[in-house]
């Protein structure tokens, strides 16, 4: 076989980032808080930048935490403890060994936001060092804590935990549980009563015991991600006129500007190392002053855009919100889908009070029956307000609600309404079914 060399012309096209254009796409897709964190790291970084917009002897980080404390009720609000947070509070209260709570506090990593234990805890290495007793001591203890139900590995387990500890005589409504939670949630009654050998009106009381249980007792905390505080991008008011004012949280972005010492420094009172130095970090500043000033071009014309197309929902509410997509935006202002989303990912509205975040006003289509699609938002609240309305000894299954939605005019299959209810943290018919007279 022979080797030959030759030269050849190819012609292809490719995208090359700029350090610049990296750094413009980097803050565009920053929230608020990671903005602020940037920019204090930036001011400590590049000695040619400073904010001026300080009283004498202000640090950055100063204004930073009074604008906090200033602004905390109109802007900043974070939710509640999360259910972890809430978990290791707890075991750090008990009278528990070194092991015990380096065990525990392994389990509570693998607690879901619903507040069940995830099935990868089993094959965790570190807590199959320990024999099966400590393993299910550990177990046991993580299921006595608050919220009631926490640490269960399924559902019947869940709601067994609640039964357990509830007062008063819970022996029939366990076993329900244990041997017949889908009848539960299908109501079958009748039979429910003759597997259990029961009348109807115990199994009718026992039902209401069970509908009183939480099937997600994690949920009532927040998530994670939810807990964090959020300062909005955006601030939308109506002048004295009723004008619609849209405008930049102007308090997110302080006033930044390269030192004028030494930008009036001219190259002859330099030495060769310091010019490059300065050349340097000159350089930077502009960047990245312009890539701060191309994020608040960019997230204000996403926003006026969002407010021309969901105008109606500033007029009349929520039941006027309309679908749309990212690309919607992108195709008016003739930017790539890939800006819009970076422009609207962790970016918030504060308007009437109501912090929202601009992810909201992209919400799905579903099909309506005239041919026109309803967004999935404007849909949910039809759900809610449907089960809000129902008879509470009757209650609606998710085939009845797809079809009181269809006589409204949106077309949704049952599987779409379970979807959605769930989302909403609306429980199955069975369970929201009331056998009070």
């Amino acid at each position: 076989m022979r080797l030959e060399f030759h030269l050849a012309l190819e012609q292809k096209q490719q995208l090359i980032l700029t350090p610049s254009l990296r750094l413009s796409i980097d803050i565009l897709q920053d929230t608020s808080l990671e903005l602020e964190e940037r920019i204090s790291q930036e001011l400590e970084e590049n000695p040619l930048l400073e904010r001026t917009d300080l009283s004498e002897g202000e640090s950055y980080n100063d204004a930073l935490r009074q604008y906090k404390a200033e602004s905390s009720e109109q802007f900043y609000f974070k939710k509640d403890v999360d259910i972890w947070e809430h978990l290791r509070f707890q075991i750090s209260t008990l009278y528990l060994s070194q092991e015990e709570q380096t065990l525990l506090l392994r389990l509570v990593e693998y607690i879901e936001p619903t507040g069940y234990l995830h099935e990868e805890f089993l094959k965790d290495k570190f807590f199959n060092r320990y024999d099966e007793e400590t393993r299910g001591k550990a177990l046991w203890t993580l299921q006595q804590l608050h919220p009631a139900g926490v640490g269960a590995r399924n559902i019947v387990e869940c709601l067994s935990i609640q039964l357990r500890r509830k007062r008063g005589d819970t022996t029939c409504a366990l076993k329900i549980v244990e041997k017949s939670l889908e009848d539960v949630a299908s109501s079958r009654i009748d039979k429910i009563a003759q597997t259990h050998n029961l009348s109807i009106k115990e199994v009718q009381r026992c039902m209401k015991i069970i509908s009183s249980l939480d099937p997600k007792p994690g949920l009532r905390y927040s998530s994670r991600g939810d807990v964090s505080t959020i300062v909005p991008d955006i601030i939308m008011d109506r002048n004295e006129k009723g004008e619609m004012k849209i405008l930049l949280n102007e308090r997110t972005y302080p006033q930044i500007m390269i030192n004028p010492y030494y930008a009036s420094l001219t190259p002859d009172q330099l030495d060769d190392r310091t010019q490059v130095y300065i050349s340097s970090k000159t350089q930077r500043a502009k960047i990245f002053l312009e890539a701060i000033a191309q994020r608040r071009t960019t997230i204000l014309r996403v926003m006026n855009s969002i407010y021309d197309m969901q105008r109606d929902f500033f007029e009349k509410g929520e039941s006027a919100l309309k679908p749309m997509n990212l690309n919607d935006v992108a195709e008016i202002l003739d930017m790539h889908e890939s800006t819009i989303s970076r422009a609207v990912s962790g970016k918030y509205l504060l308007y009437e009070n109501r912090v929202m975040p601009l992810s909201y006003f992209f919400p799905s289509a579903v099909q309506g029956t005239d041919g026109f699609s309803v967004a999935s938002t404007v849909v949910k609240q039809m759900i809610v307000d449907i089960v809000e309305d129902e008879d509470p000894t009757k209650p609606y299954s998710d085939e009845k609600i797809s079809r009181i939605l269809k006589k409204k005019g949106v077309k949704i299959a049952r599987r779409t309404v379970a979807k959605y209810r769930d989302e909403l943290q609306i429980l199955s018919s069975g369970l929201r079914r009331s056998y009070s007279k």
